[in-house]
């Protein structure tokens, strides 16, 4: 099986200004993102960071940087919908999804296992392009192992690369790679970098340790590229939702809400599902959606339960029938019958004296190995 690494770089970053309202005017200008409990820089953007604004800053002294820094507030509640709704569009290219747990960091990487068949160089590309479709920007890598592939990826250059590790190449790929990639603690790092250990190829080539820590006790199977292909599948939830701003263009609003919602209808393969759209102070509006619907389809029903209402933001809400309880399949009992034999009846054999006499050896013959 082979591992796919999606690194999203700055992921707190990029969530935000994907939920943003003026989207489109945030790529040029510099841009961070504070947490909500505490007025700390948790991502910028690299306007912000030409301008001398760091992650760890406090808001205050990153405005001294810049005058015109845009703030934005990080809400997990988003960023996790959002990876959610990634994992609902992947189920429909990739058999497995891993969301990679939550979102923390500055970074953030999901997994996904490449079908069989699937070249590595295409499937990559392929992902870069749903990614890009959400305004995301990811780099790809693709191994037989989970850290190996999570390494790949954020060792890409450039937006967009695919990096693909060739079976059974894990131990040399990771080989020149540095020791800080492995979670040492900073005096070990420190020690194994005075001893002349400095990349994963010369930790992996050391003894094992003659005492068992808590800290070491997979490190060098992962510099050695045995870390596994374990991933946690996605399992998709029964009730999401999507949230799209209109930007004085309610046409292309809607056809980016019906694209969304058909993509994760789709992915999923349920029936009939539920679908509320709020359109702001008037009451939702109710509509029945299939999984079988495209997004041209689903477009013309949104644009119809609009009609000349005038909204700023367009939200649906889904609730998808629950999927069906996995029944195993009844074993029938096995039965022994009697099978007639081809030969016919034949009567019951008797163990007679002469059948258990040795054979006897005629005068003149000698008996071998006697």
């Amino acid at each position: 099986m082979r591992i796919a690494s999606i690194h999203l770089p700055s992921f707190s970053l990029q969530a935000a200004i994907a939920g943003a309202p003026d989207r489109a005017a945030l790529a040029t200008r510099p841009v961070a993102v504070v947490d909500a409990a505490s007025p700390v820089v948790t991502g910028c953007s690299r306007a912000a960071w030409s301008r001398g604004v760091r992650p760890g800053m406090v808001a205050v002294v990153a405005r001294h940087h810049a005058d015109d820094l845009v703030t934005l507030v990080r809400d997990p509640a988003a960023e996790a919908e959002l990876l959610r709704s990634m994992a609902d569009e992947l189920l429909a290219v990739a058999p497995v999804v891993d969301l990679g747990g939550e979102p923390r960091g500055q970074h953030h990487a999901m997994y996904v296992e490449v079908p069989v068949g699937k070249r590595g160089a295409s499937f990559g590309a392929r992902l870069v392009e749903l990614f890009r479709e959400r305004g995301l920007h990811v780099r790809v890598g693709i191994a037989d192992d989970r850290f190996t592939a999570a390494v790949a990826a954020a060792s890409g250059e450039g937006d967009g690369a695919v990096t693909c590790v060739p079976r059974g190449g894990s131990a040399a790929f990771l080989a020149p790679q540095p020791l800080g990639l492995l979670a040492l603690p900073p005096e070990v790092q420190h020690m194994l970098e005075c001893l002349g250990v400095k990349t994963l190829g010369a930790f992996a080539d050391l003894p094992p340790p003659s005492v068992a820590r808590s800290w070491d006790a997979d490190l060098q199977a992962l510099a050695r590229g045995d870390s596994g292909a374990r991933l946690v599948a996605y399992q998709p939830e029964q009730r999401w939702h999507e949230r799209v701003h209109v930007d004085g263009q309610l046409d292309r609003a809607v056809e980016t809400l019906a694209t969304r919602v058909a993509a994760r209808l789709g992915s999923r393969g349920a029936g009939a599902s539920q679908l509320a759209l709020n359109l702001g102070a008037a009451a939702p509006v109710a509509l029945e959606v299939d999984a079988q619907m495209s997004a041209a389809e689903l477009g013309d029903a949104l644009s119809r339960a609009i009609g000349d209402a005038t909204p700023m933001v367009l939200e649906a809400r889904l609730d998808a029938p629950a999927a069906p309880p996995a029944t195993e399949p009844a074993v029938a009992p096995l039965v022994l019958t009697a099978v007639p034999s081809i030969l016919g009846d034949r009567p019951e054999h008797r163990r007679t004296r002469r059948g258990k006499q040795r054979p006897r050896i005629a005068p003149g013959q000698a008996r071998l190995f006697s």
